[in-house]
């Protein structure tokens, strides 16, 4: 396995913490990192198609995202 995950699976599991984040139970995820939360969202969005490109969020999102998380 090459430790890569596709777009669709990135999505899915941002929402994933997203709506855990709102789920108020001992054991849910919360975010309270404003830069995170911004980037979770984004990440939900990383397989939605773009009208002149693939995708809305193309490699240097993604390099910017991790740049700021640093």
């Amino acid at each position: 396995m090459s430790g890569e995950s596709d777009r669709e699976e990135v999505s899915e599991w941002a929402f994933s913490i997203i709506d855990d984040d709102h789920t108020y139970v001992d054991d849910h995820t919360y975010v309270d990192d404003q830069v995170t939360w911004k980037i979770l969202q984004c990440l939900g969005a990383v397989d939605l198609p773009d009208i002149d490109r693939d995708f809305l969020y193309g490699k240097e999102d993604f390099e910017s995202w991790l740049e700021e998380l640093n």
